[in-house]
């Protein structure tokens, strides 16, 4: 009988509590940046998605080794305003350039990510160019065993304009003293989240669709889906 693993937004709710990342300087930032991170996830209701398949094909199954955010991502149109990701860690990465990284001693592993996407008019600041629709900003957590949850890590910003393409590049608050190493590194463990994007969108204006029009379809004996979401070739993104 498969482990059931619980979900990670649950256990950091229920621990009310996070580890803080060994590589953070700025303490006091950082412990003032978590309490509102924390608030959002024990008083906010996001969308829960476990996305472990489109992980898996992303770090295990595909060995392509650099992703191009302007190239290999359909679209980066965030599927709900505020939504969170999470997926175990893979057992092994695999890459056409450094082969194979052995992942076992924290297969338990889980990484989670609060997505908040943000309309461009909800946004305060400024050099924010014109073109861009919505302000994707990414949180991110991870689970290495034990109790062990570290994060917030920084909050990675992604500028998307209105056919969901990348503006710019990202960009990452960090808690550092140089305020910029971890960012190459840390973007990764988005990709998955920003993968499923384009099937959560398409499932949700499809239900949309379905029901303005569920009326006349069951009267002509139709059938609608209720799919939480299919990502390439039918990996299973779930709402949790």
């Amino acid at each position: 009988m498969p482990k059931v693993i619980p979900r990670l937004i649950d256990d950091i709710r229920d621990s009310g509590k996070l580890g803080m990342p060994h590589w953070v300087t700025k303490v006091e930032l950082w412990e003032k940046h978590t309490a509102v991170i924390l608030e959002i996830l024990c008083t906010e209701k996001p969308r829960v998605f476990r996305i472990d398949g489109v992980a898996d094909d992303y770090f295990t199954v595909s060995d392509q080794e650099y992703w191009d955010l302007t190239q290999d991502f359909p679209s980066l149109e965030p599927p709900s305003p505020l939504a969170w990701f999470e997926y175990r860690m893979s057992g092994v990465i695999r890459s056409r350039v450094h082969g194979d990284t052995d992942l076992a001693p924290i297969v338990e592993g889980r990484v989670g990510l609060l997505m908040i996407g943000s309309e461009r008019a909800d946004v305060v600041g400024e050099g924010i160019p014109a073109e861009v629709r919505w302000v994707l900003t990414f949180e991110l957590f991870l689970d290495y065993g034990g109790g062990d949850i570290q994060g917030p890590h920084g909050a990675i910003h992604i500028f998307v304009d209105a056919a969901g393409r990348i503006v710019d590049r990202p960009w990452m608050q960090t808690f550092m003293a140089d305020g910029s190493a971890g960012i190459t590194d840390l973007i990764a463990f988005v990709h998955p989240a920003l993968l499923a994007f384009e099937r959560l969108v398409y499932t949700r204006r499809r239900r949309q669709r379905i029901s303005r029009t569920a009326p006349t379809a069951k009267r002509s004996g139709g059938r609608t889906s209720s799919t939480a979401g299919e990502h390439g070739n039918g990996t299973k993104i779930r709402p949790v």
